[in-house]
């Protein structure tokens, strides 16, 4: 029974619109942020080297110009190459720097171990040689001297400080990207929550609707990948609503035609039982009373059409005196409360609503028909009304029987009834809460600190202070 909740948790989390962007997204950042650092950070050592390269390039063209002239005089050559050659190749903290000249490859001047390093090249132009040099990595320089084609200069530079420098590159390189990378992801999740806000709200207003609220959804705000799926949704209520309005109009007629037969029926069956023997008059008695009931619930159909006809915002509205509605609804209950033998009693507080006065009687009788009807063995069926900030409360409560426990949940539904055992078609409470959610109230069910006995409350805002009653 555990698994299949499980199982769509699953579901809907790989079906998360935000779930799949950032999916995405990360992936083109794991696979593109690597990528881009492996490139930078070439491009940097690259740019590193090619300064150091022309710095050693311009020690050995510095030798070079010196000892161009002297190609002819191997003695002078070889001490002006020392004494130039000692001067450009100077060490510092990091790196040793040495040179060579050599013909051929014979070394003439400097370090013979950097001659070796440039035995057997030869050319027109400089060449670099990455090489070693007892077990130290150097970068080499060979340049030719004009004027004597087998005389070359060498410059050997270690390369501790090129390796310091691509170190230091490297991390900073990883460092930019991996704050890069934690950056786009903080923004993606911001872009992402944004970007699917207007659907968020989208599903609250639908999940905030009323299930009879079938009017369009609105577009304004939405962004245009979304209009299809609202238009297809649109269209749907648009079949419901006139799937509803039909079965609503069917049944007002049908409630509507039923009344006048109804009435004619009773009246003439009436006049046949005043006419009749007793056992006759006895059987019409049950017909009386059962064409009674059916007339009861033709009219709870129609008022409920009717209610549910307002709930499209169609209500015709006036400033509902409260006091005067409880009077009106008092009168009508009176000879119902004496022949039951129960007292009925009303607590008035002063209060107006905005509303229709007829579909507020409705309710207001409903609830105290359900207390009288419902609430057997009541002796005790009280009205009151307060107001609480800035609504009206209308409480009826009864010290009958109550309400089961496992029949609450269903008590506002159509053709249900909390006690099975008596009269009633079960429409009473359904009327009650579409005149309430017509007015913009509610109606809940309190259960009371006794073991019998119940407690409806029909909550409605209060009038704006400016309205007045009606002359």
């Amino acid at each position: 029974m555990d698994a299949e909740p499980r199982q769509d948790s699953r579901r809907t989390k790989a079906s998360s619109l935000r779930l799949r962007f950032a999916l995405v997204i990360l992936a083109c950042l794991a696979l593109g942020i690597p990528v881009s650092a492996v490139l930078d950070y070439r491009a940097a050592v690259q740019l590193a080297n090619e300064g150091y390269d022309h710095a050693i390039q311009g020690s050995a063209e510095i030798i070079v110009a010196a000892i161009a002239p002297m190609v002819r005089d191997p003695a002078e050559l070889a001490r002006l190459a020392e004494d130039i050659g000692a001067r450009v190749a100077v060490a510092d903290d990091d790196d040793e720097v040495g040179f060579a000249v050599l013909r051929g490859d014979q070394a003439v001047a400097g370090d013979p171990a950097i001659a070796r390093l440039a035995e057997g090249t030869s050319g027109g132009h400089a060449r670099f040689i990455d090489a070693r040099l007892a077990e130290v990595p150097v970068r080499v320089v060979v340049a030719p001297v004009p004027g004597d084609d087998g005389l070359r200069v060498v410059v050997a530079e270690s390369t501790h400080r090129r390796n310091q420098i691509a170190s230091d590159i490297l991390s900073n390189v990883v460092y930019v990207n991996l704050l890069t990378f934690l950056l786009m992801a903080v923004v993606l999740v911001l872009a992402t929550g944004w970007a699917i806000r207007p659907l968020l709200r989208l599903g609250q207003a639908v999940d905030a609707r009323r299930p009879d609220d079938l009017r369009p959804l609105g577009t304004v705000g939405l962004p245009s990948e979304a209009y299809s799926l609202v238009g297809a949704i649109n269209r749907l209520l648009g079949s419901l609503q006139r799937v509803y309005a039909e079965e609503q109009a069917f049944l007002s007629a049908a409630a509507h035609q039923l009344r006048t037969p109804l009435a004619s029926m009773r009246t003439r069956v009436e006049l046949a039982a005043a006419r009749a023997d007793p056992d006759t008059a006895r059987r019409l008695a049950g017909v009386i009373e059962t064409s009674r009931d059916l007339a009861r619930t033709t009219h709870q159909m129609l008022a409920l059409a009717r209610a549910r006809d307002s709930l499209d915002g169609a209500l015709e509205r006036a400033t509902v005196d409260i006091g005067g509605l409880m009077n009106d609804v008092a009168n009508a209950c009176l000879d119902r409360a004496i022949d039951s033998e129960v007292d009925l009693g009303f607590e008035i507080a002063p209060a107006r609503v905005s509303g229709a006065r007829w579909l507020l009687r409705e309710a207001l009788l409903n609830l105290v028909d359900n207390a009288l009807g419902h609430g057997r063995g009541a002796t005790r069926v009280t009205v009151s009304s307060r107001v609480e900030q800035s609504e009206v409360w209308l409480v009826v409560e009864d010290d009958g029987c109550g309400i089961a426990p496992a029949r609450r949940h269903a008590l506002f539904q159509r053709f249900s009834r909390g006690d099975t055992e008596a009269p009633g078609s079960g429409l009473g409470l359904a009327i009650v809460r579409a005149a309430a959610e017509a007015h913009g109230g509610t109606v809940v069910f309190e259960p009371i600190d006794s073991p019998t006995g119940a407690r409806f409350v029909l909550r409605l805002p209060l009038a704006a202070e400016t309205e007045s009653l009606p002359t």
